[in-house]
């Protein structure tokens, strides 16, 4: 099984231009999308029900979405099934845990993919990730760890400790309702 590895990091506007700029000039641009995410609570991980301009998805995360290991699997679906499977999840008593607004520019890098993210309510930060194999999940993480380091020390971009995005992404799935109503951060 195929698991996602990812590390994140916080970024204020001024990282955020900077990263952005770097990767325009070093990188290859994949996708740049916005998404409406819901998570739903589900006994084990995450189930995550996606929509953007280009499509639908729904996504079981086999770990809740704090953590930077998971196995995931993905089912794509018509750009009209959002909000019919919404409601059968619904009516079958998946609560919602929490929602989120997103948009995402999703670079490729030297063989990982760099996402800059803008959450409404939340703020900016990076993702590093790649997918591997299971036998190869802490390598890969300590690997992707160090790279992003790198990187952001070559940029003079602050490097925000693991501890601080936990506790922002704790902070939003208490406060989302309220938090997701904000502006986006201005870039």
């Amino acid at each position: 099984m195929l698991y996602e590895v990812e590390v994140r990091n916080i970024l204020k506007p001024q990282g955020y231009r900077k990263l952005d700029n770097y990767l325009k000039k070093h990188a290859r641009l994949i996708e740049q999308k916005q998404e409406e995410t819901i998570c739903f609570r589900v006994k084990k991980g995450d189930l995550l029900l996606r929509r953007n301009e280009g499509e639908v998805k729904l996504t079981y995360k086999d770990r809740d979405v704090i953590h930077d290991i998971r196995a995931e699997m993905e089912v794509l679906m018509g750009l009209n099934d959002f909000d019919a499977t919404q409601e059968m999840l619904q009516a079958l008593k998946f609560t919602i845990k929490m929602k989120w607004y997103k948009r995402r520019k999703i670079y490729r890098w030297q063989g990982v993919i760099i996402a800059l993210d803008n959450v409404r309510g939340q703020g900016l930060s990076m993702e590093m990730e790649k997918l591997v194999d299971g036998r190869l999940r802490k390598k890969a993480q300590t690997e992707l760890q160090v790279r992003m380091e790198a990187l952001l020390d070559e940029l003079s971009i602050k490097s925000y400790p693991k501890k601080d995005l936990d506790a922002m992404m704790v902070y939003y799935r208490q406060h989302w309702a309220k938090l997701i109503k904000k502006n986006w951060i201005k870039i």
